[in-house]
């Protein structure tokens, strides 16, 4: 189940959604809109195989998890 990135064309909202089929409208969680873009994401890589994932994975912020202010994002 793939999680996209998406920005509301009505109101600028950013927001993630797990989608689980191809077929599936999405709706802006803020004004409920379904004009919508997808946003391009990078996927999240490890920076050499003896790195390993942070321990939390919980985001600390009160955005979206894995939003645009993910904690997990910062340095």
């Amino acid at each position: 189940m793939p999680l996209y990135e998406y920005v509301c064309q009505q109101c600028q909202q950013e927001f993630e959604e797990l989608i689980f089929t191809s077929d599936e409208i999405v709706h802006c969680p803020k004004c409920h809109s379904d004009h919508i873009m997808r946003k391009i994401s990078v996927p999240g890589m490890l920076a050499s195989k003896t790195d390993t994932l942070p321990t939390y994975t919980q985001c600390e912020t009160s955005g979206p998890p894995c939003g645009p202010r993910c904690s997990r994002f910062q340095a």
